[in-house]
């Protein structure tokens, strides 16, 4: 029976920290009407990503985007990403509240003030220094 429990409780570990070194950095969450204003009212940083499925910059931003996050846990702990549905939200409060003029435009911002934006510039450079802004 102890030998058992022994094997059991390796294996147990050795599950935990495989899923420990292969877990996904912070998803991207889908944008609602309210989340960033509730998230930005408490402190929190926010990465907002104004996305057309159709435009392929804003697929290779979110890929880049992506890319970044699991290269550096920094960002995922640090800041919220969110991404804006453009053909739904293209004239929702939060385009003219971030003052955004088009699709794939990327809007670090925080409690205070926008922080920075990367509009139609896919990259990895560039939206790299976007994010250092927000660390």
């Amino acid at each position: 029976m102890k030998r058992i429990f022994k094997y059991s409780a390796a294996i147990f570990c050795a599950v935990l920290m495989t899923l420990a070194v292969t877990a996904p950095a912070q998803a991207t969450e889908a944008y609602k009407p309210g989340v960033v204003k509730a998230a930005v009212a408490k402190g929190q940083t926010v990465v907002l990503h104004f996305y057309d499925p159709q435009c392929k910059i804003c697929r290779t931003q979110a890929a880049v985007l992506n890319k970044l996050r699991k290269k550096n846990p920094k960002y995922a702990r640090s800041m919220r990403f969110f991404r804006i549905d453009w053909p739904t939200y293209k004239d929702h409060a939060i385009v003219k509240t971030y003052k955004v003029e088009s699709q794939s435009t990327i809007v670090l911002a925080n409690k205070r003030q926008i922080l920075g934006r990367v509009t139609v510039r896919k990259s990895e450079s560039v939206i790299k220094k976007l994010l250092d802004k927000g660390l």
